[in-house]
């Protein structure tokens, strides 16, 4: 039986392989195409083009003289630095029995465990860019209202001038709404022979020309409505070490990745690893104007839906001891779990305050400080309601 890292080129395109198969967010989002620009090293910098819309004249048939003046219109882009900045790996040592398997054992025993975790960290880290950027309004819903929401969320993004071809991911409370009301239908994607088994797996529907996929890295209560232009993913396969190991590296529609196998003393074993360099960022738009307003400015490319929380179902946790000299307890953290079991004490649409700032002060995102001993409320504004904490700094 052939030993299987002989074939490091057979390893990494089967490793390749299968994560392109079970990626779903990196093929929601524009993965830029390899370029020269890329000198192997983690934290490299990627500039990548965003083209910017542009607008036709017009002129009267029978007009003349300056009436007839062409007005040209430059294909104008803007361009986005996307940094290198996270290395995905997963190393494993390997035993002396997994290195006589034939390349099609040494993968399903292996290299498939080791891909599911370099794609769970990897849709992590992108679910938590879309999560994180700056949408610039929250569209509130209650449980049977979410295809309003989603039609609000639709709406703004017209707005912009943001074209069609959208997805909107939901968490899975929103995913149960969706499936109560009478509007939608879980849709049979199996007939989509491009598409990945995971993406498959997640879409759910395409309603009003947006594809909807359930996923688990978001929030429950949670949806985002996006272009694919509005995220960036950069993946780049690592330089092969000057060292003495074995390797490889592939990489095909976007991702890459490098396959080596080098020695561990502290195993006394070979291990095999799978790594790529990866970097994320979120398209900021310039301001434009054209006939029919000023555009841009900001992030315009997403939408956020929220199910809505109640009063009786929201709650400030881990309260205790809070002291106005430094040591331990000097600040503490609250959360703030909402009817969907999400803690959305860091959501930038909950306003936290301080009755008195010479007792206590708190963060946008739930810090509390001690400053000076006595009582002090702590309230947390969310979806239209507010609820209180009453603290008491020693």
């Amino acid at each position: 039986m052939a030993n299987v890292f002989q074939k490091p080129n057979l390893i990494v395109d089967s490793a390749l392989g299968m994560l392109q198969d079970v990626l779903v967010l990196p093929n929601l989002v524009s993965l830029n195409p390899f370029s020269t620009d890329f000198s192997g090293l983690l934290n490299d910098t990627i500039t990548v083009r965003i083209e910017l819309p542009t607008t036709a004249d017009e002129w009267e048939l029978r007009s003349t003289g300056v009436d007839r003046t062409l007005n040209k219109k430059y294909l104008s882009e803007t361009t986005i630095d996307v940094k290198l900045t996270t290395n995905v790996y997963h190393a494993v040592p390997i035993t002396d029995e997994e290195w006589t398997l034939d390349i099609n054992n040494f993968a399903m025993k292996v290299l498939a465990r080791q891909v599911r975790a370099v794609r769970d960290r990897i849709e992590y880290k992108l679910s938590n860019q879309i999560r994180e950027a700056d949408y610039s309004t929250l569209h509130l819903a209650d449980a049977d209202g979410v295809y309003e929401a989603m039609t609000r969320a639709g709406t703004q993004l017209n707005n912009s001038r943001i074209p069609k071809g959208r997805n909107m991911i939901v968490g899975s409370a929103v995913y149960e709404a969706l499936l109560l009301d009478d509007r939608f239908n879980r849709a049979d994607s199996a007939g989509d022979a491009a598409a990945s088994a995971a993406l498959q797996d997640a879409r759910v529907n395409r309603v009003a020309g947006n594809n909807i996929f359930q996923v688990d890295t978001i929030p429950s209560g949670s949806a985002f409505l996006f272009h694919p232009t509005a995220f960036i993913m950069i993946s780049r396969s690592p330089k092969q070490p000057l060292s003495d190991v074995r390797g490889a590296d592939a990489g095909q529609d976007g991702i890459a990745m490098r396959w080596l196998s080098t020695y561990s003393q502290e195993d006394w074993a070979d291990l095999s690893v799978l790594n790529t360099y990866c970097g994320f960022e979120t398209v900021i738009d310039p301001a434009y104007t054209d006939d029919f307003g000023t555009h841009g400015d900001g992030f315009v490319r997403g939408a956020r839906i929220q199910l809505k929380a109640t009063t009786g179902n929201t709650a400030i946790g881990n309260t205790g001891t809070i002291t106005a000299g430094a040591g331990a307890n000097h600040t503490r953290q609250l959360t703030l779990v909402d009817d969907y079991g999400d803690n959305r004490a860091r959501d930038p649409f909950v306003v936290w305050d301080s009755s008195d700032d010479t007792k206590a002060t708190v963060s946008a995102t739930g810090l509390v400080t001690g400053v000076g001993a006595g009582a002090v409320n702590i309230t947390a504004d969310i979806d239209g309601f507010t609820k209180t904490y009453a603290a008491t700094v020693s």
